[in-house]
């Protein structure tokens, strides 16, 4: 099984997604975990090489299971990350949006656990509006 961590980090009651330009879908920044890699260290390396910020206070909010568009199973674990640093795209991310519940979901494409999962359990947690 895959597993991935995923970022939350929030701006006014938002949320930052990401995309990069080989894909017509926003995502969560995060990547996959390396072999002998914590959550924690995962975060660090993925932040740092997509946004060029490093992840200061982090909060475990939950995972979920899914598939991959390849078939493969995949659990994703987001982590809240409060963050030193400006958010700058880099590598392959080359935009970046905060969103919150209501955005326009004629012109931003969000991959499926973000509407399934992560969007109610931010509204949950009274994080996002």
């Amino acid at each position: 099984m895959l597993r991935k961590i995923a970022a939350i980090i929030l701006e006014n009651r938002k949320f930052l997604v990401v995309r990069d330009g080989s894909q017509d879908f926003f995502k969560m920044p995060g990547g996959k975990i390396e072999r002998n890699e914590s959550d924690e260290e995962c975060l660090q390396r993925e932040l740092m090489e997509e946004l060029s910020i490093i992840p200061k206070e982090t909060e475990f909010i939950g995972s979920a299971m899914g598939v991959t568009p390849n078939g493969e199973d995949i659990e994703i674990i987001f982590w809240l990350a409060d963050y030193d640093g400006t958010i700058k795209p880099d590598n392959e991310i080359n935009e970046v949006l905060f969103i919150d519940s209501c955005y326009n979901k004629e012109k931003i494409k969000l991959v499926k656990n973000l509407d399934t999962y992560l969007i109610p359990k931010l509204l949950e947690l009274d994080l996002i509006d």
